[in-house]
């Protein structure tokens, strides 16, 4: 074998090594797998002996085919793929998977369905970051803050070096007495949501103007809906109406029977509840009253607004009223007149018409006031 054969030779093998070398390389270090479900954040290092690189504007990440140096902008989907380590960091990050049925236990008992709540981390600072809600859609935000917009049920491939992103099925907030809602909303059949905003909310075209913070006039529906917790605020309220009684405690024996006196009339026990005044002529006059009341859609942004839930409008303004309409127009009148004739008629009508008109002044509808008995001493 002539010198220039062996040099051939050699040459040849190096080739064999440098190829065998090389690919067992790419296919080893070279090699990242990407499983069903995840995706690959890339960071790019920068060149290392020739050229130059540049940083991405603090608005958005680094994008490659412009030179930039830094995390990536684009994931990468499931599969395999090669980046040499010199150049780039790789890192495997799973997806997020926002679920239309939640099952509880194993099953489903309740459909729950989910919301995704995305928070940008990239973009311009304009102050406390922590509460501020923002337009745009993922990767195409300018600012930092919470996305205003919510994401329904699906697979979102997210960037975590740009967004924080939870899932959540529904939010509570019991701080102000009143349980308000967030998440998947869900508003059954006899109720309404009153919409309470966190902040002010810009208009969304000719058919969505402009909403201030603070409780809308306009309530929604039954129905589900996904609500941004981090800019509105629900109270679910039952409409229709319900039954309030203001009842005097008896007198029981013993055995728990029901004292009644000689003319047949239960007896009042010492320490009572219910209503009480003194009559016009010095008696002391004991009554129930029955009120049946409700609140209608129209009349729940109002009750929201002034009372914060049913229970506390029941307790400041319902009950309230009975004690005060009842002692004041029955402490007009003699013990017999509450008793017996046209007198106990006019005294119903009178309670009944101005229960109506306070209760109409306070946006709430009375269906009936009624006197239901008055216990009047021997």
């Amino acid at each position: 074998m002539n010198q220039n054969s062996q040099r051939l030779l050699q040459l040849g093998v190096v080739a064999f090594v440098v190829i065998v070398f090389g690919t067992i390389f790419h296919w080893t270090i070279n090699r990242v797998y990407v499983p069903a479900g995840h995706s690959l954040k890339l960071t790019y290092k920068g060149p290392l002996f020739f050229g130059s690189a540049k940083s991405p504007p603090p608005t958005r990440l680094a994008r490659y085919e412009e030179g930039e140096v830094g995390v990536q902008e684009r994931l990468l989907g499931p599969g395999r793929h090669f980046y040499c380590p010199i150049w780039w960091k790789t890192e495997v990050v799973k997806d997020y998977v926002v679920e239309p049925v939640v099952p509880r236990a194993g099953k489903i008992e309740h459909v729950v369905c989910q919301v995704g709540i995305a928070t940008s981390k990239i973009g311009d600072i304009t102050g406390d970051t922590s509460n501020v809600v923002i337009d745009g859609d993922l990767g195409e935000t300018n600012s930092r803050g919470i996305l205003r917009k919510t994401f329904g049920p699906g697979r979102y491939r997210i960037n975590p070096f740009a967004y924080d992103f939870k899932v959540v099925d529904v939010v509570t907030d019991d701080r102000s007495g009143q349980r308000k809602f967030g998440g998947w909303v869900d508003i059954p059949t006899g109720y309404c949501g009153v919409v309470t905003n966190l902040t002010n909310i810009p208009a969304k075209g000719a058919n969505e103007p402009a909403q201030l913070a603070g409780v809308q006039s306009n309530v929604l529906q039954p129905g589900l809906y996904p609500i941004n917790p981090h800019e509105q605020a629900i109270d679910i309220i039952e409409i229709g109406y319900r039954e309030k009684s203001v009842t005097v405690s008896k007198k029981v024996d013993r055995e728990g029977n029901v004292v009644i006196d000689d003319a047949g009339e239960p007896i009042v026990a010492e320490k009572t509840t219910g209503i009480n005044f003194p009559s016009n002529d010095g008696f002391p006059i004991h009554m129930d009253f029955t009120a049946i009341w409700g609140i209608l859609p129209e009349q729940a942004a109002n009750l929201v607004e002034i009372y914060g839930s049913v229970a506390k409008a029941e307790e400041r303004l319902v009950l309230p009223q009975i004690e005060s309409i009842c002692r004041e127009r029955g402490s007009t009148k003699g013990a017999v007149e509450l008793l017996v004739g046209d007198t106990r008629q006019q005294f119903q009508d009178d309670v009944s018409k101005m229960f109506h008109e306070i209760m109409e002044k306070n946006n709430v509808t009375l269906l009936y006031g009624l006197v239901r008995h008055i216990y009047i001493p021997t």
